[in-house]
């Protein structure tokens, strides 16, 4: 899936050079939200996955109902 692209990129200013003025923290504080935005994205692609399955299921269930009344 996209997962691991995302994670590719999201582990890449890890080992690139990000030039910073004092002790680091840009390098560290890119990094951090680069690994948030990864988990957010694939929280959200599981919730669409859950919530595609669920609607299918909801059609189905009221095609039946329609059929039983």
């Amino acid at each position: 899936m996209a997962t691991a692209p995302a994670l590719g990129a999201a582990g890449h200013p890890a080992a690139a050079e990000i030039p910073s003025p004092g002790d680091g923290m840009d390098v560290e504080s890119a990094l951090a939200a680069a690994m948030v935005a990864v988990v957010v994205g694939a929280a959200f692609a599981m919730l669409m996955v859950v919530m595609r399955s669920l609607l299918r299921k909801a059609t189905s269930l009221q095609s039946e109902m329609a059929a039983v009344v």
